[in-house]
């Protein structure tokens, strides 16, 4: 096998792994929680800044676009902290991953609202 096609080969893999992910993301419907009650999106915008630059920047939290592969995205105000929690399963409490953004940091948290049920 020449350099030529492994490299080709490899990013034959890397494409459809990230065409994978994007299949596995649309087709199960993440459950996005705040504060433990299901929620449409969450948004969360913080400031951050680098050690090298002396500027901050506005970074973006958005539940329903973030690509991490989970089944409940949880985000919580809990003491100092903005939580936000990613489950691979819920109900036995598999945790994948946990953010915690300091709450000074937080410029503004969006809660989309799952619509009421009209009966």
């Amino acid at each position: 096998m020449t350099n030529q096609t492994c490299n080709d080969r490899k990013n034959l893999y890397k494409y459809y792994y990230q065409l994978l992910r994007r299949v596995t993301t649309v087709a199960e419907k993440k459950v996005i929680k705040f504060h433990g009650l299901e929620v449409d999106n969450v948004i969360v915008l913080y400031s951050q800044k680098t050690r090298s630059k002396p500027e901050t920047t506005i970074e973006e939290f958005d539940g329903a676009k973030d690509p991490q592969i989970c089944e409940t995205i949880n985000v919580q105000v809990v003491s100092e902290f903005v939580t936000i929690t990613f489950y691979k399963n819920e109900k036995a409490n598999s945790i994948i991953k946990r953010e915690l953004i300091p709450a000074y940091r937080v410029e503004h948290i969006l809660v989309k609202d799952v619509p009421a049920a009209t009966g």
